[in-house]
């Protein structure tokens, strides 16, 4: 009387979990966040700017334009996966050494 078959097992409900999907929107609102953006760029890029000698202006601007690439292509922001200021300090970061080396490579070719 303590088995129970095959058939025990069949019979008992069955409970199927659907995940819930979410439809969140991945990326940063640039025009939202600019303030944001622009004093996290001067906090901690713009001396790496003013002893290379490079305008950090046209940085700024490099880092806005990288933002709106990777934004649209394959890494957008995704706030579970960091804090907006992590991800925007990642690419410009990138988008800094990436111009200050082209700046050094037209100087020496001068």
């Amino acid at each position: 009387k303590g088995l129970f078959s095959i058939f025990d097992v069949i019979k008992a409900p069955v409970v199927i979990t659907i995940p819930r999907i979410i439809n969140k929107k991945l990326g940063i609102d640039i025009e939202a966040k600019y303030q944001d953006i622009k004093s996290i760029f001067y906090r901690h890029f713009a001396p790496i700017c003013f002893k290379n000698k490079v305008d950090s202006e046209d940085v700024l601007q490099e880092v806005f334009l990288g933002l709106e690439i990777r934004n649209k292509g394959t890494c957008p922001f995704d706030p579970a996966k960091s804090s907006m200021s992590t991800y925007i300090v990642l690419v410009a970061r990138g988008v800094v050494f990436n111009y200050l080396k082209k700046t050094k490579n037209s100087r020496e070719t001068r």
